[in-house]
């Protein structure tokens, strides 16, 4: 309520704040309100023009507002609230190569969403690929979702280590960990988890 009362006093002050219009979005999201976490998304978007890390990331936000109304909707319309999602990862991506959370939210689209909605191994293969260089964690961890996603546990497995040997964050770790407890193997779960810590 205080985010709220404080984002809309900003923005009645500045109706072309993109960054209060993000934020205000962002706390509709929180608060699982999709109608309005996309119009103020949407607002972010138009105001905040050009590229670089404000528009990337108002269009993350907006996709993943897209993602939240996607998931209640009907087939037609999940169908279409699907192909804007991928939209706004992508320009999201296109936007700001160096956005690392659009990267991971296009890449596990990708992975999740079927070809007809834009999705594929094809595609997050590629994506994979084009971010290894720069983003070695990252990659990895697409990669073993992906193999994940075909119950090819060993690949799997091997790539979400490779992703804690290239970033050594608790996030690598705590993937590594629920990789094994979705795989009923809960002691390696927990020595990751402590590793995490």
């Amino acid at each position: 309520d205080d985010a709220t009362a404080l984002l809309s006093a900003t923005l009645a002050a500045n109706r072309a704040d993109a960054l209060a219009h993000q934020l205000l979005c962002r706390v509709f999201y929180a608060q699982d309100v999709a109608d309005e976490a996309i119009r103020e998304c949407e607002l972010a978007v138009s105001t905040a023009g050009g590229a670089g890390y404000l528009s990337s990331d108002c269009e993350l936000w907006l996709g993943r507002a897209y993602g939240m109304k996607a998931r209640r909707a009907g087939p037609v319309a999940g169908f279409t609230l699907a192909r804007k999602v991928e939209a706004s990862f992508a320009r999201a991506v296109e936007l700001n190569p160096g956005n690392v959370a659009a990267i991971n939210d296009l890449g596990e689209y990708y992975v999740a969403a079927p070809f007809i909605i834009g999705g594929g191994s094809d595609k997050a293969h590629a994506l994979a690929a084009r971010i290894m260089p720069r983003f070695p964690a990252s990659a990895h961890r697409l990669l073993a979702r992906l193999a994940d996603s075909d119950n090819n546990l060993a690949p799997a497995e091997s790539e979400f280590k490779q992703a804690v040997a290239a970033e050594r964050s608790p996030g690598a770790w705590i993937d590594l960990a629920q990789f094994y407890q979705t795989h009923a193997r809960p002691d390696d779960a927990l020595a990751a988890v402590k590793s995490a810590l």
